[in-house]
């Protein structure tokens, strides 16, 4: 039982980096998505 955790322990290790990179694109992104969920959330209340 032990050995597989410790197979599964370095994924998200190597994953780490690329969420990490992706993080400023969704950064820049978050006024956009807010911007349009105000919109869809107007058009959803009206």
């Amino acid at each position: 039982m032990i050995p597989i955790p410790y197979y599964l322990f370095p994924i998200p290790y190597y994953l780490f980096p690329i969420t990490y990179s992706l993080f400023p694109i969704t950064y820049s992104l978050l006024p956009v998505t807010c911007f349009l969920f105000h919109k869809i959330q107007k058009l959803c209340t009206s």
